[in-house]
């Protein structure tokens, strides 16, 4: 491997860092799928953002907005309206050592 490819590596890197990182919403979870100007955070992009940032060994930005977030996604109760924003949700809070409110 040259230097010029190990250059280009990092600059890969770096952008796929970015990227992921760029997808976290005012809100404090994250949306992979902006378009006409919606950004509405979503269970699984949120679950899959930081698995990938906790399996690159970054920090979460925004934690307490995020748990924040993830606890919106129940009701009173502590239920959820789908059976996806559960899974997602679950299990986005498990990998930031959160638990769900109820």
């Amino acid at each position: 491997m040259t230097g010029m490819d190990m250059d280009n590596d990092q600059k890969l890197w770096a952008r796929a860092q970015n990227y992921v990182l760029s997808r976290q919403s005012a809100d404090g979870g994250f949306c992979f799928y902006r378009v006409w100007g919606v950004e509405e955070s979503t269970a699984p992009d949120t679950y899959y953002a930081v698995a990938v940032l906790r399996f690159w060994g970054m920090a979460i930005p925004h934690r307490a907005e995020l748990v924040r977030w993830l606890h919106s996604l129940q009701d009173d109760q502590g239920r959820y309206s789908s059976l996806t924003n559960a899974s997602f949700g679950v299990r986005a809070l498990s990998l930031l050592a959160a638990a769900p409110l109820r």
